[in-house]
């Protein structure tokens, strides 16, 4: 992923848990969950820093009731920079063309008009 993404996440727990799936991240991302209230789906969004994994620990209680019993599932994700897509270029308003200059006939001092006596 890179630091302009954001990546989906689904989880689908084979049994019911008891309260939301909440997530720790160790690294420069962060968590949205489109529902808090389960933790089922959401995104992880890059942050600003490039070259480095971010680990996100997704845990849920996977016992109903008063016991808890951690369900936890690990995430690693490299970050890298953007790829360029552009090269950015933009055209100017059109202007004339230089006029070339006559290339010059070589010419001796003494046959040159300007050097006449």
């Amino acid at each position: 992923m890179n630091t302009t993404q954001k990546m989906p996440f689904t989880f689908a727990p084979d049994q019911p848990l008891d309260g939301a799936i909440t997530a720790e991240v160790q690294g420069d991302a962060t968590v949205e969950f489109d529902d808090p209230a389960t933790g089922l789906t959401g995104f992880i969004v890059s942050g600003s820093t490039a070259g480095a994994d971010v680990v996100v620990t997704f845990t849920g209680d996977g016992e109903l009731g008063e016991g808890v019993t951690h369900v936890v599932e690990v995430a690693t994700i490299t970050i890298v920079a953007p790829n360029a897509t552009t090269l950015g270029g933009t055209l100017g308003t059109p202007v004339p063309k230089e006029a070339t200059p006559p290339t010059p006939t070589p010419t001796s001092i003494g046959t040159s008009p300007k050097y006449k006596k």
